[in-house]
């Protein structure tokens, strides 16, 4: 019997997204390292944001599928936190659904560099569980950018709308800092 390698080193979306998260960082300290060595009076100017964007593109266009069911529907008004490769870099604080919105604000503070990807993968539900729609969305860095503090990005706030929604589920798939 033979098996495929993505079958034997395992193929799934948080593996990929963690496999693409690990590279950026990789590359970057490698493109860092090499300017660190350019020869005296000849400094290297090295792109590290551009280069790490790049790497970024590595990772899956594609989210996992949001359930079509939840068993058991959760209470109204619930936003369950879908648990990722990222939860030990960032905290998501008072996730909620006001007003057909999925709403957050959301703290960086591993890192204090600044932020070059977040991606946010939202899936909203009726009052049985059933899915009604699901995004992704992608926050502007540039708005990110605001909410840079010594500390690292604080508070940066999240809204999704979310038609119709009884109940939503947020993931986190893409983090990318400079």
């Amino acid at each position: 019997m033979s098996v495929s390698h993505d079958e034997a080193v395992g193929s799934s979306a948080a593996q990929r997204t963690w496999r693409a998260a690990y590279t950026v960082v990789v590359t970057g300290a490698v493109v860092v390292g090499l300017a660190a060595c350019s020869p005296a009076g000849g400094a290297a100017e090295v792109d590290v944001p551009g280069v790490a964007a790049e790497v970024a593109l590595l990772a899956p266009d594609e989210p996992d599928a949001a359930p079509d069911v939840l068993d058991p529907v959760p209470p109204a008004g619930t936003v369950e936190l879908v648990p990722g490769p990222f939860d030990d870099r960032l905290v998501v604080n008072h996730p909620a659904l006001v007003d057909e919105r999925v709403t957050a604000t959301v703290d960086v503070v591993s890192d204090v560099s600044e932020l070059l990807a977040l991606e946010l993968d939202v899936a909203w539900y009726d009052g049985d569980g059933a899915l009604l729609g699901s995004t992704r969305e992608v926050v502007d860095p540039d708005v990110a950018e605001d909410f840079h503090t010594e500390g690292g990005i604080v508070g940066l706030p999240i809204e999704v709308a979310a038609p119709g929604a009884v109940t939503a589920r947020l993931s986190i798939p893409v983090l990318v800092n400079e």
